[in-house]
């Protein structure tokens, strides 16, 4: 099964390849997936770069290589990783912000940030105060040291 580029990215909703490999992965699970289904799928990008990407993932802990096949690692973290826990660190510093402030403090983008905030609201761990203009303002009243999974 070979597909383009466009239409990968519009089946894993993200135009970059090492997220596409990382959601191809984890959704194959425990069975993992061995190159030759890896190469197959994303026959367009140079084997090089394949490789690179891999190496990559598996170097960040979010894939491992186990016996000829690369599989996912499930560390209980959001699927952003490190990102979201940049966030949840500015939250912490910052406990009354935007969105727009939380992104810039965090080094996230505003969608990222935008998603986590009210990922948590939901979860309790933020409320809504107001807004400034058209930006909602939300204030930190669960703090813990590691990030809220949902």
């Amino acid at each position: 099964m070979a597909f383009t580029a466009d239409e990968r990215t519009r089946i894993f909703r993200t135009p970059y390849p090492a997220r596409q490999l990382r959601k191809f992965i984890a959704a194959k699970g425990e069975s993992g997936v061995g190159w030759d289904e890896i190469e197959r799928l994303f026959h367009d990008i140079p084997r090089k770069k394949l490789y690179g990407n891999l190496r990559g993932l598996v170097n960040a802990g979010h894939i491992r290589y186990d016996s000829g096949v690369y599989v996912p690692v499930d560390d209980g973290r959001l699927p952003y990783g490190s990102q979201a826990d940049n966030v949840w660190q500015a939250a912490r510093i910052l406990r009354t912000f935007t969105v727009e402030k939380l992104a810039q403090t965090s080094d996230a983008t505003i969608k990222h940030a935008n998603q986590l905030c009210w990922q948590w609201q939901r979860s309790g761990h933020l409320v809504v105060i107001g807004r400034d203009g058209h930006q909602t303002i939300f204030r930190l009243v669960k703090d813990s040291p590691a990030r809220p999974q949902g």
